[in-house]
């Protein structure tokens, strides 16, 4: 039994694909919780699965690890919730209050079933799975409020986290409330009674085009980086040299695959060669053929077939951080940027910050095509 509930928790997992998951607590809560993922998402409210404190003990949805790689099948008729990852594996039996491990040990570690709904301890699966958690409680969002945050995998210091979600937690907490905000406590006599205003709504950026590209599959970030792009349904450009083929032909083929459109990667060398080469190994390789070429030519490359789109941006550094990435992001209506990274183990770190950044203010990101004028920044 064990065995078929951990194969169906996989399967049903692989049809569901994974995704970023936030659940905060109910309207009755006193404190509301947010919950976090490796410091990306957040959503609003969800009444309907609310983490929930009992005996000291933090329960939430089994969903909620899917982000962190464990995946999650519940039977409630067989009052039973698997989660599975990494090697390991736990079995939470509602009836019998216990959980069975991946090499069937038996822990005492009590699921709850609540309207159909299961939770699990927090504490307990962390630790099993080697996941890291902390609960953090700050009274300066929302004046007179008390919010409540569980980050698991926290991957950034609390101001620089605060920094990115707070105008979020402010909109989830105002959308979900309503009329039941703390109200506004006039100053006292002698201020003249003022009333602060209602905060300005987030800034929207829908008219702003960031077009999302990569160059340099050797780096070492390539699969990670097509992870994240895949959980988040972004869609990018991704550069290619004739090395960069030759080596990781899969790989091309996932690129092409996933959606993601392919140029051709020409910076060093002959470069009529070069392209030559690169186009014969991307047919060979994924029967493909692109006009897209990144490049640092002069304006004027005699040397290379016409009827070429080429893109010049320089790369960014290997080493540069999202905060830096996204202030390079226009905030003006109808404004375009080329946003040209390094496929390195760096950018696979920033990067799920960066495209919620993009999800968070409603900024459009599309791919390169070989109809797009280009952008020389």
């Amino acid at each position: 039994m064990r065995k078929r509930l951990i194969s169906a928790a996989i399967a049903f997992a692989a049809v569901i694909g994974l995704a970023v998951v936030v659940f905060p607590v109910s309207r009755a809560a006193v404190e509301p919780y947010f919950i976090t993922v490796n410091d990306t998402t957040l959503i609003p409210f969800n009444t309907d699965n609310m983490p929930f404190l009992l005996n000291g003990l933090y329960f939430l949805p089994p969903s909620v690890f899917e982000n962190a790689g464990i995946n999650a099948f519940s039977s409630v008729s067989d009052q039973q919730t698997v989660l599975a990852g990494g090697g390991k594996s736990l079995i939470f039996q509602a009836r019998h209050g216990n959980a069975i491990d991946q090499d069937g040990n038996v822990h005492w570690w009590q699921s709850r079933i609540v309207s159909n709904r299961f939770y699990v301890p927090l504490s307990q699966v962390a630790h099993h799975f080697d996941l890291t958690y902390e609960i953090i409680r700050t009274a300066n969002i929302i004046p007179d409020t008390q919010i409540s945050i569980i980050r698991i995998n926290p991957r950034f210091n609390l101001p620089t986290f605060l920094g990115w979600h707070d105008s979020s937690i402010r909109d989830y907490y105002n959308s979900h409330f309503g009329n039941n905000l703390p109200p506004v406590t006039p100053d006292p006599p002698g201020n003249g009674g003022f009333i602060p205003p209602p905060p300005p709504p987030p800034p929207n950026f829908s008219d702003v085009s960031i077009y999302l590209s990569f160059y340099n599959l050797s780096a070492g970030g390539a699969e990670k980086i097509l992870d994240t792009l895949e959980i988040s349904g972004f869609r990018g450009t991704f550069f290619v040299s004739a090395d960069d083929i030759s080596e990781n032909p899969g790989l091309v083929r996932r690129i092409a695959g996933s959606g993601h459109t392919i140029g051709l990667w020409i910076w060093d060398g002959i470069y009529f060669e070069e392209f030559r080469e690169a186009s014969s190994l991307l047919f060979e390789a994924a029967k493909l053929t692109t006009a897209l070429v990144s490049t640092n030519l002069p304006p004027d490359p005699d040397d290379l077939p016409r009827n070429l789109i080429f893109w010049r941006s320089p790369p960014s550094s290997e080493g540069i951080t999202a905060s830096a990435i996204i202030n390079t992001f226009p905030t003006v209506s109808r404004a375009r940027h080329n946003l040209l990274l390094s496929c390195s183990e760096n950018t696979a770190e920033v990067l799920p910050v960066i495209l919620s950044h993009l999800r968070a203010y409603d900024y459009t990101a599309r791919t390169i095509t070989e109809i797009t004028e280009p952008i020389n920044n």
